[in-house]
């Protein structure tokens, strides 16, 4: 796996993979372009938190919507469901760190079928159930 790569025409550098935290957990720095987001989901083995460096994100988290800018960290605990959108006219920059560790490959998993032209809502279905991660409709109220 490589240490920059494309994910979904925006972009990923791991900073902390398990091999280097002894699967203590994942930090990889997102860069995302305007108007991308990641639908509501829950995950079932690990612990998210965001660390916004620049420009604003807007999340759902268990329910409820607000917007983080620079500086500002959230929490997204396992189990909770939540969603993240860069509702904003430019890109935005962030930290996020999942622990335990192993999510990195969810990532390079799903460029690699991107990439190849190979990503439909059944492969990525697919790819969310091994790593975990379920949709979640928010009109359930999470």
């Amino acid at each position: 796996m490589r240490r920059e790569f494309a994910f979904l025409g925006n972009h990923i550098r791991l900073l902390r993979a398990a091999e280097d935290t002894r699967a203590a957990y994942t930090m990889v720095e997102m860069t995302w372009d305007a108007g991308f987001s990641v639908p509501p989901h829950v995950h079932s083995r690990e612990d998210e938190a965001t660390y916004i460096l620049e420009g604003r994100i807007r999340f759902w988290l268990d329910g409820q919507t607000f917007e983080a800018g620079p500086g500002e960290f959230v929490i997204k605990p396992i189990g909770i469901p939540h969603a993240m959108a860069n509702n904003q006219g430019g890109s935005c920059r962030f930290l996020e760190v999942y622990t335990p560790a192993g999510l990195e490959a969810y990532f390079w998993d799903v460029a690699q079928l991107f990439a190849s032209g190979k990503l439909s809502a059944q492969t990525i279905g697919d790819i969310q159930a091994t790593y975990g991660i379920s949709p979640v409709d928010p009109g359930d109220g999470g």
